[in-house]
């Protein structure tokens, strides 16, 4: 990406890492510049370690099915970094706002939303969320599944969105030359779920309960590259 976040992407040697740091340094500023909410804006050092970690993110959710589980302390830059990888790759970034009353019935909403933006509008997008926002072991549950089988077990649509998913899908039928059964509709909505979102989850390995998460969800580690 040293040539631009919209040019074609080629592996190069760096042969200074001051030039890298400075690239990097560049694309910050056209991030800030680029958000309007101020409250969004990124106010980060990018001295090297910050820059390799950048690199890697954005390496992982560049890749078709590509998730990261990002290792490390709170206040550490997980999600800094990891929103401007998503930058870099031109990802929609994808949040949830945990707050007062914030329970499993609203996550559902987000989380159909975010299927609604991958299928319907066919978007990449970077599905940032870290495990001090799930309040609900139910939400671990959906990661889970998302990062499995691109499927939530138990979503249910209106009419409206299913109507949306549907059309997207027989689009995605018509190209490869299927017939719009209902078996290979939902097939393509799920490729398209599993194809258009790139989950960053971010977890502490000092908060009680990470290593009983890691093994009653497999799916953070065998699905997700680490960055520790």
């Amino acid at each position: 990406y040293l040539d631009g976040v919209e040019a074609e992407r080629n592996y190069q040697h760096i042969e200074s890492t001051s030039f890298f740091i400075r690239k990097l340094e560049s694309i910050l500023r056209d991030f800030n510049e680029e958000t309007q909410d101020t409250s969004k804006k990124l106010d980060l050092v990018l001295f090297l370690d910050a820059c390799e970690h950048i690199s890697r993110i954005s390496r992982i959710i560049s890749q078709p099915e590509g998730h990261a589980l990002l290792l490390g302390v709170g206040g550490s830059g997980r999600r800094s970094l990891s929103k401007l990888s998503a930058y870099i790759n031109m990802h929609k970034l994808y949040t949830v706002e945990v707050g007062k009353g914030y329970n499993f019935a609203k996550w559902r909403e987000d989380l159909k939303d975010l299927i609604l933006q991958a299928v319907a509008q066919n978007r990449q997008l970077t599905f940032l969320v870290s495990d001090t926002q799930m309040v609900d072991t139910r939400m671990l549950e959906d990661i889970n599944c998302l990062l499995n089988t691109g499927n939530i077990l138990g979503m249910q649509l209106n009419q409206d969105e299913k109507k949306k998913v549907d059309d997207a899908a027989k689009l995605e039928c018509s190209k490869k030359g299927l017939p719009p059964t209902q078996v290979n509709l939902q097939q393509q909505a799920v490729q398209l779920v599993k194809m258009n979102t790139h989950v960053v989850f971010c977890m502490s390995p000092l908060r009680e309960g990470f290593l009983d998460k890691l093994r009653m969800f497999p799916s953070l580690i065998s699905c997700c590259t680490i960055d520790w």
